[in-house]
């Protein structure tokens, strides 16, 4: 079996080990990182939904290890968390007051590992062993010994970052305290017609929190975001069976407030698909806005219905979150021509 050296042994190449290697790479130790599966960067946005907060300290110590240049492009600052308890009677809000920080950042998790395994394939220092399964391990007073499916490691120091089914912990028999809370998370990111400005917004409910995280924007005409729902395991299981029609209405219902309603409607219309709502301009009675969906269809009766459906809407939303439309009036003053 093949064997071979390092100073450094990484198990798990998730986000911590892969960030805890790049950390140590100037000490111009050799490291090595295994894991069980690819390092291959993705494209694919829909690999790991999974979005990772970062706070203002932490985008400190990326700026002393020289990587937060490469992060800052897919960083959406959090320059305001507004936090609200069941009731909007009840809330609380966050801000930082040193003008030049922010609360944090939220980058995708994709983005973050694309970053750092294309930073660590340049360092000359540091191997990426993929598709590699730990079976062993064995120490001495000088080494640690990784017996794995294809090769051996021998290694001065083993950092163990392959998370919480750990095969190092369960090797070593280290013991842990858990405890089950019986709730599971719905993640979910969307694109919608309102701006967070940067806006985080907590909704607890009785049935859990549920997070509102401002991303960075992907569509030129439509905001991002992320939502993360923790509810009752019982309850995401049923979620992520239902259809995305039903479940997004589901989710409008919770954050629609502070994403927006046009988006929602249009999509909800057969035979219709957003692109664009704008506030043009002021008229000499009302102000103006352009909405603008396409209704893929060459049956008039259809567009017509998808029109009339999307403007019954309209009136509808409106009502229910007590917006009036403006009854223009008009005052004539008639001025007497008698002699005097």
């Amino acid at each position: 079996m093949k064997e071979l050296h390092s100073d450094i042994l990484i198990i798990g190449g998730g986000l911590t080990g892969l960030m805890t290697a790049y950390a140590l790479s100037p000490l111009k130790k050799n490291i090595i990182i295994i894991d069980k599966f690819d390092f291959g960067i993705t494209k694919d946005a829909n690999a790991d939904l999974r979005t990772t907060a970062i706070a203002e300290g932490s985008k400190i110590f990326f700026e002393k290890i020289n990587i937060w240049p490469q992060f800052s492009k897919y960083a959406e600052p959090i320059k305001y968390i507004k936090v609200v308890d069941r009731t909007e009677n009840r809330k609380i809000n966050f801000y930082n007051k040193n003008t030049s920080q922010y609360l944090g950042f939220i980058i995708r998790n994709v983005d973050l590992k694309n970053v750092i395994v294309h930073s660590l394939k340049t360092k000359k220092n540091i191997q990426l062993i993929n598709k590699v399964n730990l079976k062993s391990l064995v120490h001495s007073d000088d080494f640690i010994h990784a017996f794995c499916n294809k090769l051996t490691i021998k290694s001065k120091l083993i950092i163990a970052a392959d998370g919480k089914h750990s095969t190092v912990r369960r090797l070593l028999k280290t013991p842990i305290y858990h405890k089950k809370y019986n709730h599971s998370a719905l993640v979910v990111n969307f694109h919608h017609t309102k701006n967070h400005n940067a806006t985080a917004h907590e909704l607890f409910f009785n049935s859990g929190p549920l997070a509102i995280l401002p991303m960075k924007k992907i569509r030129t005409h439509l905001f991002s975001s992320s939502i993360i729902w923790s509810h009752d395991k019982s309850s995401v299981s049923q979620l992520k069976k239902i259809k995305p029609n039903l479940l997004r209405s589901i989710l409008e219902e919770k954050v629609c407030k502070y994403t927006g309603i046009i988006k929602k409607i249009v999509e909800e219309t057969k035979d219709a698909s957003f692109d664009r709502c704008h506030f043009t301009d002021f008229g000499d009675f009302s102000l103006n806005f352009e909405l603008v969906y396409y209704i893929p269809t060459n049956n008039y009766l259809a567009a017509m219905e998808a029109q009339q459906s999307i403007n019954l809407k309209i009136i509808e939303e409106f009502a229910v979150n007590n917006i009036e439309f403006a009854f223009p009036t008009q005052t004539l003053n008639i001025e007497s021509n008698k002699a005097k």
